[in-house]
């Protein structure tokens, strides 16, 4: 079976992702301001029983598709980590942060946040 591009494979967790209804389901691309990731999934759920569903069905798309995360980090009850196409982390908390203009740091990596800076993701609306 052909590897899918980090692209396809984000869509691809991305999809997984809102079939189990996770909320404000996100893909940024980091293609070229990364060297640890072309792509970042943000999705939020509204509870720890939603948030392990959502992770599990991701898991099991990459699997399907012949992909399967090389490391897993963390848990519903806190943020997870993929080293794959994925990185569920709580968007809400994210989006709060950065339009709150607080400190994204050591929640993602730092190109992500030069992104969300760069672009305005999630700042106040005027």
């Amino acid at each position: 079976m052909a590897s899918l591009s980090a692209e396809a494979t984000s869509r691809l967790a991305a999809r997984a992702a809102m079939d189990k209804n996770a909320d404000d389901v996100v893909i940024l691309d980091l293609r070229g301001l990364s060297s640890v990731a072309d792509f970042f999934l943000v999705a939020s759920a509204r509870s720890t029983t939603q948030a392990d569903t959502i992770v599990e069905a991701v898991r099991m798309a990459l699997k399907a598709a012949g992909t399967r995360p090389r490391h897993q980090e963390g848990s519903a009850d806190g943020p997870v980590l993929h080293h794959a196409a994925s990185l569920p982390i709580s968007g809400s908390d994210l989006r709060r942060r950065a339009r709150d203009g607080r400190s994204l740091a050591y929640r993602m990596p730092e190109a992500v946040a030069a992104y969300i800076r760069e672009h305005r993701l999630y700042g106040p609306v005027s």
